[in-house]
């Protein structure tokens, strides 16, 4: 474990315990960031149950996604999803995410989410909640 948190613990990795109403809910995360090409690799884990289909996910995303683009200033999110994950797949298409080209056969599928996408979903999304 100690392995981990210092392979993990430097400027190329954001891990942020989702909090909610006083209680952990959850893991959001930005990694493997390069700042030269601007993008990083998100994730998010929720693992209270209570919460996996609440707006709750959505708030920290979007978060992030603002966290990433406005103050780390950068020009696209990515994602890696296995191709069958339709809930994480539908999840991360509502946000903005699109499939990358040459994915049809690639069970790890890449998927990327570029700041002028976000932009224009991102008031959207808010109205939704």
């Amino acid at each position: 474990q100690e392995a981990w948190f210092n392979k993990i613990n430097n400027e190329h990795n954001y891990y942020f315990i989702i909090k909610f109403e006083g209680k952990e809910i959850g893991l959001i995360n930005m990694r493997d960031i390069d700042y030269e090409k601007g993008e990083g690799e998100g994730g998010i884990f929720i693992y209270d149950d209570e919460y996996l289909n609440s707006d709750v996910s959505f708030r920290a995303s979007l978060c992030q996604a603002d966290f990433c683009f406005e103050t780390l200033g950068f020009k696209k999110i990515i994602a890696h999803i296995l191709s069958d994950n339709k809930r994480a797949i539908q999840y991360n298409k509502f946000l903005g995410f699109k499939k990358a080209e040459n994915q049809e056969t690639i069970s790890n599928q890449l998927y990327t989410l570029e700041a002028p996408d976000y932009f224009k979903n991102r008031e959207r999304i808010i109205q939704l909640f």
